[in-house]
């Protein structure tokens, strides 16, 4: 069976429109984490933030628990999905689904003086979210590298 060239080409089409459109929060390149081969976040077109040309500040799982334990004013701010959350968290985190339509406005009912650490599974969701709550004028705010993944790969505390 033959497949006209149109519709073959449309069929692609579509096709990368939908890769496009599951953006940004957990692509998958050769580095296998959402990272480029150098290890840095890819540009979400959505948002319009290439975070190869940003100073994300960014804390180990190692660091991230030291100041979960010595600060406890530290606001855990958790940017997975609901259903992500509901599997598993660190105790006490707050969540605001980056993927939502309402994340920016629910960053901005946050006290823009607080510290935060944010995560999302891998960190590269968190990375954007820390991109655009610098933009909106947060001060405090750490990434924690490698995320929910890499603070469970250490056995650390988690509830549900």
């Amino acid at each position: 069976m033959k497949v006209p060239l149109k519709l073959a080409m449309a069929t692609l089409l579509c096709a990368a429109l939908c890769v496009v459109s599951v953006g940004c929060s957990e692509r998958k390149t050769e580095a296998g984490d959402g990272a480029d081969a150098g290890g840095k976040a890819v540009v979400c077109p959505e948002d319009g933030i290439d975070l190869e040309s940003r100073d994300i500040p960014t804390v180990s799982v190692e660091e991230a628990a030291a100041m979960i334990e010595a600060n406890p004013k530290l606001i855990l701010l958790d940017v997975r999905t609901p259903a992500e959350f509901a599997e598993g968290h660190l105790e006490g985190a707050v969540n605001i689904d980056y993927q939502g339509d309402s994340f920016r406005l629910e960053l901005s009912n946050l006290d823009k003086d607080a510290q935060y650490l944010v995560y999302c599974r891998s960190g590269v969701r968190a990375s954007y979210a820390v991109a655009i709550m610098m933009d909106l004028g947060f001060t405090h705010l750490d990434n924690m590298a490698g995320g929910y993944l890499e603070w469970t790969a250490q056995f650390r505390p988690t509830v549900k």
